[in-house]
């Protein structure tokens, strides 16, 4: 692989609390020119402190000084759900349908 410059990522995420599938609350992006040891680029925790069900395509994008780099990690964290939801506590899903490195 050669190395390639991003400044730049982003995610999209389908929300549909009622079926137990809730966004990220954490998004994160890691570096590495060995496939071994990745170094922080740029992260952020997602607020999920909504009190009601909702129904929703949501996107986050990170955007920093522009990286490059042979190999790029995307880390995405899930939920736990909430007190006012029927799963409280547990693990919610995660469903993913975009990642875009620019």
């Amino acid at each position: 692989l050669q190395p390639t410059q991003i400044s730049s990522a982003e995610i999209r995420t389908c929300v549909v609390t009622g079926d137990w599938i809730f966004d990220a609350s954490e998004f994160t992006v890691e570096s590495s020119d060995d496939n071994a040891t990745y170094t922080a680029v740029a992260g952020e925790k997602i607020d999920n402190t909504k009190n009601e069900h909702q129904s929703d395509i949501v996107s986050h994008k990170l955007t920093f000084a522009p990286k490059t780099a042979r190999y790029f990690k995307i880390t995405l964290k899930p939920s736990i759900m909430p007190e006012w939801h029927p799963g409280k506590g547990k693990t919610a899903f995660l469903f993913v349908d975009e990642i875009a490195l620019n």
